[in-house]
């Protein structure tokens, strides 16, 4: 039987899993998709994962931002960052015989912000990320009426939290892949963050291109199968990271 997305309960939060039946050994795929959305809904996704034989787990229909802060509208008592690490990265390990730095990141959108935030915390422990029009520059919303609003005071306080200031300069995730739409909302801050990267001597792969339509889901479908490769590259020589500092 062909494999197929499954769901299950995990801590209070649903995620969905896909199993091949002779599984990749050594890898598995953290997902992070973008806002309330499934990664199951993404065809080619599965037909990249299912070709490969390549185990995937990903939170499910989540209206988060994958912070190491309280969000209400994730959980009452822990922070989305903690449950990554806490129960989904020992999920793998339980289901799968993985652990990091077999545990490889891919995200969209919000959760292409969110794999970045992990990776910039804990290089070491995920040292190959791959995001797809990252919603990095999140502090941009503040006073626009959305949950930013909630989480910050201001927009300066939103902006101490994004991704780019998580980045340590003596340590970083030694592949690291950037995929983003000229046409994006979010293209904004995948060109800073490659711009910041360049400056300070850290290797990037990036790819900027017009999608035509501006359409993320699209875009993404366009691009998962060349991100999916990339994580499974051999990795490269870099300068040793320093401690974690989550």
């Amino acid at each position: 039987m062909a494999a197929n997305w499954n769901t299950a309960e995990l801590a209070g939060h649903t995620i969905e899993v896909f199993a091949p039946e002779q599984p990749k050994a050594d890898v598995t795929l953290l997902i992070l998709p973008d806002f309330g959305e499934r990664v199951s809904a993404s065809a080619e996704l599965m037909s990249v994962l299912a070709e490969r034989q390549l185990p995937a787990v990903a939170p499910a229909g989540e209206s988060c931002w994958w912070l190491d802060r309280p969000e209400p509208a994730f959980d009452d008592e822990m922070t989305a960052i903690g449950y990554l690490i806490e129960h989904v990265v020992p999920f793998i390990e339980q289901r799968f015989g993985v652990r990091p730095p077999g545990v490889k990141l891919l995200g969209r959108g919000v959760g292409g912000q969110g794999v970045l935030q992990l990776a910039f915390r804990r290089p070491k422990d995920f040292p190959a990320v791959a995001t797809i029009d990252p919603a990095i520059d999140f502090h941009e919303l503040h006073g626009r009426g959305t949950v930013i609003d909630e989480l910050f005071p201001n927009r300066e306080a939103a902006r101490q939290q994004t991704a780019l200031l998580r980045l340590h300069p003596a340590g970083w995730p030694r592949r690291m892949r950037l995929i983003a739409d000229r046409q994006g909302f979010w293209f904004g801050g995948a060109d800073k963050l490659e711009m910041k990267l360049k400056s300070m001597g850290i290797p990037i792969d990036t790819t900027f291109e017009e999608s035509g339509d501006g359409d993320g889901a699209h875009f993404f479908e366009m691009h998962v199968a060349s991100a999916v490769a990339f994580l499974l590259t051999e990795r490269i020589a870099l300068p040793v990271v320093p401690p974690d500092r989550y």
